[in-house]
């Protein structure tokens, strides 16, 4: 979609509790309600188009431009309100609110309690940028309520929430700087990401941890040293040690999820990572059912950091059973969260979505179910927005060896001449890419299966078998290229 359709994707993206909400919300409202007709409109349309839209609801260009403006205005203010318990965020602003009001109807007891409270609570989830607006706060009401006009604790309070503050800061610019480097020794850019990801890692900050202030820093701490040992430094033992520290950070302190429960969702399937990495796929299971059982009891989840975790469990989830080779299984358990009457499956994002279905794909493909692989694996690449996902770049792949195995050569002559000159497009074009297109196109060009196409086989199962770190291996590690051709040739 254009950048101009992000209202009608918003619009696409609400539940239906928050679509009945903003009708009921409009409904209070004085004043022409036009907009509710743009809305509708736009709800109905999967693309936009401004002159069909504007026809429908007896629009000009110009007067749809600014309807738009409207509706957008009073969908923001209808969503505000509709999730006012949603987000930690909120609730703070919500009781700095409270405590002006109280204060200016000269409710000063009252207002003293509520700061003391409030004040309280964002201590325990390091919401130090509220704590600073609460202690100031503290100071002007409590010279009122006999506090006095020097605090000299509440100064010192200040002085170590900026401290800490900062120090947490600090932690989150290393993240930063550690993510940008992880990215690009992915992608390979060059040799000396790699030496630049060591440095980092030697920095006192990362070695010492004595060095973080606070929870949330701590929980930084943890989370850098996990993501290295898993991804960069391959050490089992360190990554589960540091994911594990980063969970039970979050379990002794329970109002952490409120505000950061999206990173405990991200620890959460790191730890499964490390176990589904080193084959250890018990552990994993376990894991997987200790973050739903979270996810079901822990009271400061808010909705959309429900969707969030939810999201996470099913993708762990399923692969995980792919991983362990259980692939009937991860095909039942495709089906049982797709089938079921609220499932959270809708409410997947489009990335998360993708890769769902990719796996699900992938376990009929493994298990015979081609017609149904093939089925989901075209229903991806028609729905593709964009190239820059390394699952929809599987799926291509994908797609040519259900064709292969479904034993449409016709077919697959024409697509790999459409595949190649996409990977060209996309600048995909490694050796073992170009190899493997080749590959294809020979065995399309032979009737003799047994003989030419064995021959055929052997030659090109040296290619794939070594574990060289780039994106093309790393696709025909997904598919188990190697494995597909020794099947082959048996």
């Amino acid at each position: 979609m254009r950048k101009q359709d992000q209202l009608q994707q918003l619009i696409h993206g609400l539940s239906a509790n928050e679509k009945r909400y903003f009708k009921i919300f409009s409904s209070l409202k004085t004043g022409d309600k036009n907009y509710l007709k743009l809305f509708d409109q736009l709800g109905a349309y999967e693309q936009y188009d401004a002159q069909t839209i504007g026809r429908k609801i007896d629009k000009s260009k110009a007067a749809l431009a600014h309807s738009k403006e409207h509706l957008k205005d009073v969908l923001l203010r209808a969503l505000r309100s509709f999730n006012e318990d949603t987000f930690a965020s909120s609730y703070y602003h919500r009781q700095l609110e409270e405590i002006e009001l109280l204060y200016s109807k000269e409710q000063l007891a009252w207002t003293f309690s509520k700061i003391e409270k409030t004040l309280n609570e964002a201590l325990k989830e390091d919401a130090f940028q509220y704590v600073l607006m609460l202690l100031r706060w503290y100071h002007t009401v409590g010279f009122y309520v006999g506090k006095g006009s020097y605090m000299p604790e509440q100064i010192n309070l200040e002085q170590k929430t900026l401290t800490a503050l900062g120090n947490e800061l600090q932690y989150q610019h290393l993240l930063y700087r550690f993510n940008h480097l992880l990215n690009e020794q992915k992608e390979m850019v060059n040799s000396k990401t790699g030496n630049e990801l060591k440095e980092l890692m030697r920095s006192p900050m990362l070695t010492n941890s004595k060095k973080p202030l606070s929870n949330s820093a701590r929980i930084l701490f943890h989370r850098i040293n996990g993501m290295y040992y898993l991804y960069v430094s391959l050490n089992k033992t360190k990554s589960e040690k540091h994911f594990i520290e980063a969970l039970k950070i979050f379990k002794n302190n329970p109002l952490l999820f409120r505000a950061k429960a999206r990173v405990y969702c991200m620890m959460a399937s790191g730890l499964i990572n490390v176990y589904n990495s080193f084959e250890e796929y018990g552990k994993a299971s376990k894991a997987i059912d200790d973050f739903e059982h979270t996810l079901a009891t822990q009271k400061y989840f808010s909705k959309p950091n429900l969707v969030f975790g939810w999201n996470h469990v099913m993708l762990t989830r399923i692969y995980n059973l792919c991983y362990s080779n259980q692939y009937k299984k991860a095909i039942e358990y495709a089906e049982h969260v797709q089938q079921q009457q609220h499932s959270i499956y809708k409410q997947l994002s489009v990335p998360n979505r993708t890769d769902f279905l990719f796996m699900t794909a992938i376990s009929y493909w493994k298990t015979k179910g081609l017609k149904h692989a093939l089925k989901i694996s075209e229903q991806l690449i028609r729905t593709e927005t964009t190239t820059n996902n390394i699952t929809l770049v599987n799926n291509r792949f994908l797609f040519l060896l259900i064709q292969f195995d479904l034993g449409h050569y016709t077919t697959l002559q024409y697509l790999l001449q459409n595949h190649i000159r996409w990977c060209r497009k996309e600048k995909l074009t490694g050796k073992k890419i170009v190899l493997f297109n080749k590959m294809l196109q020979e065995l399309c060009r032979t009737n003799d299966y047994k003989k030419h196409r064995m021959e055929v086989f052997k030659k090109y199962l040296p290619s794939f078998k070594n574990s060289e770190q780039s994106i093309e291996q790393r696709i025909f590690d997904t598919l188990e290229i190697a494995d597909w051709i020794k099947e082959k040739t048996r």
